[in-house]
């Protein structure tokens, strides 16, 4: 039961960097403009949720 949680919170957060990162393409790559703020808060985000799973995965495998 626990580990289907696990796996809707990964597929939960996927998606939602998956929306962020396609609304960063259209917006550059398409139109041109570039928003270095919306960059940085996705670069900030993702390196806080891998930082986070890594942890929590490695509590779960008990690797100190």
């Amino acid at each position: 039961m626990e580990l289907e949680y696990f796996f809707l919170d990964i597929v939960l957060w996927f998606s939602i960097y998956l929306i962020v990162a396609l609304s960063l393409n259209v917006e550059y790559g398409y139109a041109g403009i570039p928003n270095f703020g919306r960059a940085m808060a996705v670069l900030i985000g993702a390196i806080t949720v891998g930082y986070v799973m890594n942890h929590i995965l490695m509590l779960l495998l008990g690797i100190d």
